[in-house]
């Protein structure tokens, strides 16, 4: 009967260590999907963070054309502003020589005498404060 009983220990002491074999191998188990799951998780935020850090040079690299383009558009404002400035004495010269040449009609006689013709008309001599043109 003691055999019996050492027998039925060793067979519940196998049972044992049967299950707790079994819980052992389940959390390994549990424990490699675990980390099966993290390495997924890390790759994943790998490559956001490539993503990401490609997105940003994108944006460092249009950051860099805009500021170029703003140079650019500023240098384009002073030349404009430059140019406005030189029309400006020019119309003002302009119209200063332009009243200069205007020739009041009193000033000019229109004699007989033909000088020439053509498409535009007649050329003739004429005097101009009292000289002959």
């Amino acid at each position: 009967q003691m055999m019996k009983e050492r027998d039925q220990a060793t067979i519940r002491q196998d049972q044992a260590t049967k299950e707790r074999d079994e819980a052992i191998w389940g959390r390994d188990q549990a424990r490699k999907e675990r980390d099966q799951a993290t390495k997924e998780r890390d790759q994943a935020r790998t490559v956001q963070i490539q993503k990401l850090m490609e997105q940003d040079q994108t944006l460092k690299e249009r950051d860099q054309a805009i500021k170029e383009r703003d140079q650019a558009v500023g240098q384009a404002l002073k030349e404009c502003d430059i140019t406005k400035r030189e029309l400006e004495t020019l119309k003002e010269k302009h119209s200063r020589c332009k009243e200069f040449w205007i020739v009041p009609r009193r000033h000019v006689t229109v004699l007989e005498k033909l000088l020439g013709d053509g498409a535009w008309g007649n050329v003739r001599e004429g005097k101009f404060k009292g000289q002959h043109v």
